[in-house]
């Protein structure tokens, strides 16, 4: 895999057509492209994503009922924003048999929607939460569950947590052996992408807007690449989501003059 050294430095030279490290190409303003293409390319690929599972308490419902906030920025702190993937509940009993709730049972609805369709949700009586929403308050985005899990008064045993899943924003590369995308090696295809992103910012310096540009079409292409290659391999089918027929054949007795 590339190391940071080689992207700013050797790769680099290559695509500026240039060694230069003292003038105008420094190692410090590489070094700073180099990590700023790579934060670049996540954010349009989402390529780095994490799953992190939150513990929930009573210490963080927001008074006895109603909801359960958590505040993602405090709590995961290289969060850039929910992925594809959505938050999901996992309940924990006594007997330690674990359920998921997600999706159609846990659907995302922003406050408006709240308002609108489940008056009194704030105040809502402790149960299996039924829907998430994100709120900013001030400089934090807190993840909100409503309503509350319900925590049992009789045993300590049983937990509830969530489970976030989030697009990641990168520490920046300082030493020369730091590999892009925290060292994926699934990644390594895509490594050039922030070279060409440095190319394309470094070109502005000297005023060869031209190059810039080229730099700038090639950095697309990196990404539009990494995006062909995530698509499901073969071909695809519909289908339903329930099976009617079936339900039918096995409730209702067969009327042989009917076509099944």
């Amino acid at each position: 895999m590339a190391q940071f050294s080689e992207l700013y430095g050797n790769a680099l030279d290559v695509q500026l057509n240039s060694a230069d490290r003292t003038q105008l190409f420094t190692t410090a303003r590489r070094k700073h492209e180099i990590n700023e293409g790579e934060r670049e390319f996540i954010k349009q690929t989402e390529c780095l994503m994490k799953q992190s599972t939150l513990a929930l308490s009573t210490a963080v419902v927001s008074g006895s009922s109603g909801v359960t906030e958590i505040d993602l920025s405090s709590q995961i702190t290289d969060f850039l924003w929910l992925s594809k993937q959505p938050v999901e509940v996992r309940y924990s009993d006594s007997n330690g048999v674990i359920t998921y709730y997600s999706r159609d049972d846990l659907p995302r609805r922003d406050i408006p929607y709240l308002d609108r369709y489940q008056s009194g949700w704030r105040t809502a009586s402790p149960s299996v939460p039924t829907a998430y929403y994100l709120r900013n308050d001030g400089g934090s985005l807190l993840l909100g569950l409503t309503p509350p899990p319900a925590f049992s008064t009789t045993t300590s045993s049983e937990t509830w947590s969530a489970v976030v899943n989030y697009v990641a924003w990168p520490s920046s590369m300082t030493s020369d052996t730091n590999v892009p995308f925290t060292a994926q090696a699934h990644l390594r295809p895509w490594h050039q992408a922030p070279v060409h992103f440095a190319a394309f910012r470094l070109e502005k310096l000297r005023g060869d807007e031209e190059a810039s540009q080229r730099q700038a079409g090639m950095f697309a292409g990196c990404i539009a690449d990494y995006l062909r290659r995530q698509r499901p391999k073969g071909g695809s089918q519909v289908t339903y989501d329930r099976m009617y027929r079936r339900e039918r054949v096995g409730t209702a007795r067969r009327d042989p003059k009917v076509d099944w």
